[in-house]
């Protein structure tokens, strides 16, 4: 792959593949030959969308299937993706395992999404907040000088030049801009989506959201394989790497290793219990395939809604908690930086002798 082909695959961002993965979905479900409507994608779209269902027919073109042609674009699609494809390959079902991957990247832009909203009027709150501090610590500071209170009062340790004043109040303000810029770009990727999302732990509710859409994706991707009798052992890996859960698929390898040595479900319990509750219930308590394949639906469709659920919590009280936190932070700084030096001259008086 050539250096020009990194860079568009690069550029392949979270709500792209969310767009692809839609058309190509309905043009499977359709019947239209995939190499034709990928095709077809590329003349309709633009941006990342376009060229990337561009590069995918000529690789399909080329005699590659599908997972293949995917595993061409390098590091500019997520792991997960290529595990999607060959599940849905492997069962039958290309369409309904587009589609379900098509949610996981919507479901992660909306957490990005919900992210960049909170963190807007937090940040603005912190811009206009540094520059009064700074500038009242240069006019408070001169009021209290008669007071001859010295090194007590704690903002005088934080005397400096005009000129230096000046510097900070445009380059603090610029880094924190310049930052929420560079995650923002960053985070857009998608090739993010299966991997460690280092941007999404400081999200109060995001690793619970991302959880419960790995777990719906898993149930889900574990109906259709068992549904197209493929064997449990490898049901449970290819439908773990779908999901884009690293713990997931390494606790569902773990248990497809004791199963192929001859081991049962139960043989280690510890095992068993790092999959998904529902999952693990489902498991356990079906007597037959078809209540198994229910119990499956059942519980996909449960963690899904969680999901969507938690989501519309996130959206309403994060950006509410975000600004409360932030202003009572900012009113404490205020409130020592202007009271400090009235409760010390009030005990100073105290300590006078007026006998």
């Amino acid at each position: 792959m050539n250096a020009d082909t990194a860079n568009q695959s690069r550029a392949t961002t979270l709500d792209d593949l969310a767009a692809l993965n839609r058309e190509m979905s309905a043009f499977v479900a359709g019947g239209l030959p995939l190499e034709e409507g990928l095709r077809q994608i590329a003349r309709d779209y633009r941006g990342g969308v376009g060229p990337l269902a561009a590069r995918l027919a000529q690789e399909t073109s080329a005699g590659k299937s599908l997972d293949e042609a995917i595993a061409a674009q390098g590091n500019g699609l997520p792991p997960a993706y290529r595990a999607v494809v060959l599940a849905g390959l492997r069962s039958g079902r290309l369409a309904t395992a587009l589609e379900g991957f098509a949610e996981s990247a919507s479901r992660l832009a909306s957490l990005r999404r919900i992210a960049g909203q909170a963190a807007v009027y937090p940040l603005l709150v912190m811009i206009v907040a540094w520059v009064m501090l700074l500038w009242l610590l240069q006019k408070i500071s001169l009021s209290y000088e008669w007071l001859e209170l010295g090194d007590r009062i704690w903002f005088t340790r934080f005397e400096m030049a005009p000129e230096t004043a000046g510097l900070l109040i445009l380059i603090v303000p610029s880094a924190l801009i310049a930052g929420a810029v560079i995650w923002w770009t960053l985070s857009s990727k998608g090739s993010q989506l299966g991997r460690p999302r280092r941007w999404l732990r400081w999200i109060p509710g995001a690793s619970r959201a991302e959880r419960l859409g790995a777990d719906a994706s898993f149930a889900e991707m574990l109906q259709l394989l068992l549904s197209c009798s493929v064997p449990f052992p490898e049901a449970l890996t290819l439908a773990a790497d779908a999901s884009g859960s690293l713990p997931l698929a390494s606790a569902a390898r773990d248990l497809a290793t004791q199963l192929n040595a001859g081991g049962t479900l139960i043989s280690d319990p510890d095992k068993l219990r790092r999959l998904p509750p529902l999952v693990r219930t489902a498991i356990l308590t079906s007597t037959t395939e078809s209540s198994l394949l229910q119990s499956l639906r059942r519980a996909a469709a449960v963690y899904r809604d969680r999901a969507e659920a938690w989501l519309l919590e996130v959206a309403v009280y994060l950006p509410v908690a975000a600004t409360v936190l932030l202003g009572l932070l900012v009113v404490g700084v205020y409130a020592a930086l202007i009271l400090q030096p009235y409760f010390l001259t009030l005990h100073e008086i105290a300590q006078w002798d007026w006998n």
